[in-house]
């Protein structure tokens, strides 16, 4: 994720899929959804199971996560 906080992702930081090309198709993509009561610079922060849009390929969720950090609940 492209924020300065390596550990943690907002909702416009860019995502960039480390799935091999060209099956499935990724490219780079951005998280559309997002806490709706935690902010990272201002932005909505990102969780496991937020939609990536990607610029190619279909949306994809979040797969991993820090399982000891709970945000929003």
């Amino acid at each position: 994720m492209g924020s300065m906080i390596t550990s943690a992702a907002a909702g416009a930081d860019i995502h960039m899929c480390t799935t091999p090309l060209p099956i499935p198709p990724h490219g780079p993509g951005v998280v559309i959804d997002g806490s709706k009561t935690v902010f990272i610079n201002n932005l909505p922060a990102c969780r496991m199971g937020d939609t990536i849009l990607e610029a190619v390929g279909p949306p994809n969720k979040i797969a991993k996560g820090e399982m000891t950090v709970l945000i929003g609940g």
